[in-house]
């Protein structure tokens, strides 16, 4: 049974890794974090299903199992604030060396089958569990915190990204719950016949890949994207890292009084380098690349019934558009129709 289930999320994971990249060469930073965690949750599934039909490659499947987890907690961190601080990748390194180290030795991570674990217990069992796994809950809820923190209930992103954030960390405290009453359980002698971590690897894993699914469409949306053989490259000294933080992590692209010259100053660099920074990686000047994300959020606040409470007017400021007639132009250009059409079309 498990070995069909653990092909079926394979399957799963990879027409998901398929779906996300069947849009072209060019990827947002953030979609491809989604994508290396999608990859690596599959390529473990894969590794399951050819140990429950005769290969072990347990060895394979616990150092995936390593990199999974350090995806997800960057993948937390680059939601929260966009990026992952130095500190936190140096203990990332130190982690994986370790536990590297340990697996090839021959340590492996614990398994419960009919209640009751079948790896031996050792140090660096109670260390993965007592240590370990509440510091990944930890950084988990503090950039939970993060985000609540510095969410605009007026900025409709924000507020999706709130909710899509929330949803993973009470899914993750449910299993992990689950693990933690086991372990408990296992140590007053008590088993529970029917229990297997191998549901917990295919509950995690789907709820991984479901939430990469549900993640809020407008992330893949954005006009700026990273051209894939340009990644984590600088053009002119402008970092890519802080360009995305600055236009799209503190959404620059809706305050109406944006300009370049604003723009460059805060990254301290001249108008031109990031002119010509935004022409190389867009092919856009840095004006369109304003009116194509206000329209992109304009759509999302139709979407989501906001002309029933608000004028098209007031949604168009919240959109970061000056005037009325500049939001028209703007979106006759990218959607072809006025925004009274588009409603209509939803």
């Amino acid at each position: 049974m498990f070995a069909y289930l653990f092909f079926g999320l394979t399957i799963m994971g990879f027409f998901t890794i398929i779906e996300n990249i069947k849009s072209g060469q060019k990827l947002p930073f953030i979609k491809f974090n989604f994508i290396l965690l999608l990859s690596s949750i599959t390529i473990a599934s894969a590794f399951d299903f050819l140990y429950e039909i005769g290969y072990d490659l347990t060895t394979f499947g616990a150092i995936v199992r390593l990199i999974t987890t350090i995806l997800i907690v960057n993948l937390f961190y680059l939601v929260a604030t966009n990026k992952v601080p130095k500190f936190i990748l140096i203990i990332e390194l130190l982690y994986f060396i370790f536990f590297f180290i340990a697996i090839v030795k021959g340590y492996k991570f614990m398994t419960v089958h009919e209640g009751r674990y079948i790896t031996e217990l050792t140090i660096i069992s109670y260390l993965n569990i007592l240590v370990v796994n509440p510091l990944i809950l930890i950084s988990m809820i503090y950039n939970i915190y993060k985000i609540l923190k510095s969410t605009d209930n007026n900025n409709l992103y924000q507020k999706r990204i709130k909710k899509w954030a929330i949803l993973l960390l009470i899914l993750f405290m449910l299993i992990l719950t689950t693990i933690v009453i086991t372990y408990l359980l296992y140590l007053n002698n008590i088993t529970i016949k029917r229990f297997d971590s191998k549901w917990i690897y295919l509950q995690y894993r789907f709820i991984l890949i479901l939430f990469i699914f549900l993640r809020p469409k407008f992330m893949d949306e954005i006009a700026f994207s990273y051209k894939a053989n340009n990644f984590l490259v600088k053009n002119g000294n402008v970092s890519l890292q802080n360009f995305e933080f600055l236009f799209y992590g503190s959404q620059y692209f809706l305050l109406p009084n944006a300009n370049l010259e604003d723009f460059a100053l805060r990254l301290n660099h001249t108008r031109n380098e990031v002119a010509d920074f935004i022409k190389v990686q867009t092919n856009d000047s840095f004006i369109e690349l304003l009116n194509k994300n206000r329209v992109t959020y304009l759509k999302e606040l139709l979407k989501s019934k906001q002309h029933e409470s608000f004028t098209i007017e007031a949604l168009s400021e919240m959109s970061g558009f000056n005037n009325r007639q500049s939001m028209y132009n703007a979106f006759k250009k990218y959607e072809k129709c006025s925004p009274t059409e588009y409603i209509s079309y939803l």
